[in-house]
């Protein structure tokens, strides 16, 4: 063609959504994804964070948002070329789009109303004389797994430090290895800053380590903690104060669970805490043992056992 641009059909923009990335040669001749492979190089940890309000609301609010995935063309495309060829082969003003890029060569087009989005995603591809974009309605399915998490556990969580007993810092301190399902103060609001007790849900106890460590950031001149980050000059390194955190992990066990082993009763989607009776030892944290639910709730308070 005159521009120099093979153009594909629509069949072939459409499957530029679904594919992952270039496949390569494995063992003994099986083909790998690009992401497949890279995640044997590299097994990343999961970081769980909780659904928040605002994760609520930004879903609403992507009802009437697309995914663009440039099918065709050079990859040289900015959002008002996206947003010009939408008001031209739609016929939509370009003050009811908004396109932001999302990732390398996608993008996000966000359209006034709900009926808009669905307007343009019926179509499924956006043209242009140089480029096609394949265009759907955006999910948070789009790139991503469901992952069970079969172990429900109590972590005891022992030395964060005293300016440092904030829950969001007990959460960052273990998030990184389970779901959090709640974070017992009730000890601290009480006095005592022993320890604390975290419930969650985790797809493998064995990668709880027995030691982790919180870093809090530190002044560059050792002087007085402040919010204000300090400067640093060339020449010069970031200092960050390491606490050693212990965490000691204890299953949570049920009488009886459905889909453990054909097993029935209560299971992951259960917010149950009925657990066998029977007092917890913390002496014996290797085990799978048994303890006892005692608290209910997740304190959002901040304890002041000091004060």
């Amino acid at each position: 063609m005159d521009d120099g641009v093979r153009r594909l059909g629509e069949r072939e923009a459409m499957d530029a959504l679904g594919k992952s990335g270039p496949s390569v040669t494995g063992v003994e001749g099986q083909s790998v994804g690009a992401g497949e492979q890279e995640q044997e190089k590299n097994v990343a940890e999961v970081c769980y964070v909780p659904v928040t309000a605002a994760m609520v609301e930004a879903e609403r609010e992507l009802e009437q948002v697309l995914l663009g995935k440039i099918a065709e063309g050079t990859w040289f495309v900015v959002p008002d070329d996206v947003s010009r060829a939408i008001s031209i082969q739609f016929g939509i003003s370009p003050t009811q789009i908004k396109v932001c890029r999302f990732n390398a060569n996608d993008f996000l087009v966000k359209l006034a109303s709900v009926d808009l989005a669905n307007k343009v995603a019926s179509k499924g591809v956006v043209s242009s004389r140089c480029f096609k974009i394949a265009v759907k309605k955006w999910t948070r399915f789009e790139e991503s797994d469901v992952s069970p998490l079969k172990w429900k556990v109590e972590i005891k969580v022992d030395g964060i430090p005293a300016h440092g007993w904030q829950e969001n810092n007990v959460r960052l301190s273990v998030s990184r290895y389970c779901w959090i399902q709640k974070i017992d103060m009730a000890k601290f609001l009480d006095g005592d800053m022993s320890s604390v007790r975290v419930t969650a849900w985790t797809a493998d106890m064995s990668k709880i380590p027995s030691m982790c460590y919180l870093g809090i950031s530190e002044p560059q001149n050792g002087g007085s903690l402040r919010v204000v980050e300090d400067v640093i000059s060339a020449g010069f390194v970031k200092l960050v104060r390491q606490h050693p955190i212990k965490l000691t992990v204890r299953e949570i066990q049920y009488p009886r669970w459905i889909g453990r082993e054909g097993d029935s009763g209560d299971g992951p989607g259960s917010d149950s805490d009925s657990a066998p009776s029977g007092a917890y030892d913390y002496n014996f944290p290797s085990e799978h043992g048994s303890l006892e639910a005692e608290y209910d709730h997740d304190s959002g308070r901040e304890p002041a056992a000091w004060k």
